[in-house]
């Protein structure tokens, strides 16, 4: 090989590892993210009743379930008062 044409084979062997890399970097890049503001803030007021009714005498001591919120990383929970 003659050295005109070794030049040229260096010459496109660099032009391709550059060409490479620059896509590889590209590709690599972190996307562009918008920041997102938080959302607002909002309130709201719940009342929530449950009323037992018509348990036979002698029942005795009666369990109930009834939905209770609780805080987490979504919500922030008040609870004004519970009355039994």
């Amino acid at each position: 090989m003659t050295d005109e044409g070794s030049t040229t084979v260096k010459r496109t062997a660099i032009v391709f590892v550059a060409a490479s890399l620059a896509a590889l970097l590209a590709a690599s890049a972190p996307a562009d993210r918008t920041v997102v503001d938080p959302p607002e803030t909002r309130t709201f007021e719940i009342t929530y009743r449950a009323m037992v009714q018509d348990l036979p005498k002698g029942a005795g001591e009666v369990e109930i379930w009834i939905p209770y919120p609780t805080d987490d990383e979504a919500q922030q929970v008040e609870v004004l008062g519970v009355a039994a």
